[in-house]
């Protein structure tokens, strides 16, 4: 199994983030997996310039001049995929937000289909079910599957972030095991659908992509998904 983790803090291997990652991968259950966690102060993404090429020509122009080419290609290869962010001014931090903006394109192909998904955030107060709520429903748009949510500040033990990793290790292995039973979120089910709508008389790279990879023979978001799990079992 191949693990990534993209923590959003410039505080790097110092970071909650980082520490709870450690920690939840600590285990005998990734005793062999392939796991990677990249740290936003040893990363050099640029600014989305807003030039929508991406949108247009599934290109980024920017891709060659930075790290969001390897960034990328490390979300495609893997089967778990953990997103952490501090809470800034009650969101995400300025790096994860930028990084966000630069995969923007990915919500109208879900590039990330079927990847088990973890959203992780740390708060010295408040503000953490805005963060919880957006890696969420971003992931989701990507085509992810959020499993779980790990939140930590100044009122969490870490009897209950060992709890709460615990818990989350056994949904991902019923998950691996067993996807049949994977469960979907309105929110990707009508994306999906609207998507499906205005793409299929819309030329261009998105009308492409969804045209090879058969996403307009089905018509619903689960049904796509148990295609794309069954045809990368």
């Amino acid at each position: 199994m191949k693990v990534f983790g993209i923590i959003g803090s410039m505080n790097g291997e110092n970071s909650i983030e980082y520490q709870i990652a450690k920690k939840y991968f600590n285990t005998e259950k990734y005793k062999d997996a392939d796991i990677k966690i990249i740290t936003a102060d040893l990363l050099n993404v640029k600014y989305c310039r807003g030039c929508c090429s991406c949108f247009k020509n599934g290109i980024c122009p920017l891709d060659s001049a930075d790290d969001m080419k390897n960034i990328k290609k490390d979300l495609l290869e893997a089967d778990l995929i953990i997103v952490s962010s501090p809470v800034y001014a009650h969101h995400v931090s300025g790096f994860m937000k930028n990084l966000i903006d630069r995969l923007a394109y990915w919500s109208h192909t879900f590039h990330l289909i079927g990847k088990r998904i973890i959203v992780c955030t740390s708060t010295s107060s408040s503000g953490s079910e805005y963060v919880i709520s957006y890696l969420k429903k971003i992931m989701s748009a990507l085509g992810g599957i959020v499993l779980g949510e790990i939140i930590a500040d100044d009122m969490t033990s870490i009897e209950e972030i060992e709890r709460r990793c615990n818990c989350i290790n056994n949904i991902v292995s019923e998950s691996l095991n067993n996807f049949s039973n994977i469960n979907v979120s309105t929110f990707q089910h009508t994306l999906y659908k609207s998507l499906r709508m205005s793409l299929i008389e819309k030329r261009g790279y998105e009308h492409d992509y969804w045209l090879n990879n058969n996403m307009f023979n089905y018509f619903t978001f689960k049904d796509y998904l148990l295609y794309r799990l069954k045809l990368d079992k």
